[in-house]
């Protein structure tokens, strides 16, 4: 479990290791399948954009983004770096 009260600089990670319900910045996505990528894209998924995992669980993560909620698995959370 990551100890965030006593992080003094920013950490960067994968979206799967990232604490849950903590504000998040994407830094990168890193997939090279394009039509997936042009599709989180789409959904806001893009360099700058915050978002917050709501909970994780043995298939993937529950993350909010701009006023929505979405699935993702942990094979595409691994590609997408963050910053908290």
């Amino acid at each position: 479990m990551l100890d965030i009260a006593n992080r003094k600089e920013k950490e960067v990670m994968p979206l799967t290791i990232a604490p849950i319900e903590t504000d998040l910045t994407i830094l990168k996505l890193t997939l090279t399948d394009e039509k997936l990528l042009k599709h989180l894209e789409s959904l806001g998924f893009v360099s700058g954009a915050s978002i917050k995992i709501l909970a994780r669980n043995k298939s993937g993560h529950i993350i909010q983004i701009q006023e929505g909620r979405l699935a993702l698995d942990f094979d595409v959370s691994n590609h997408i770096l963050v910053k908290w």
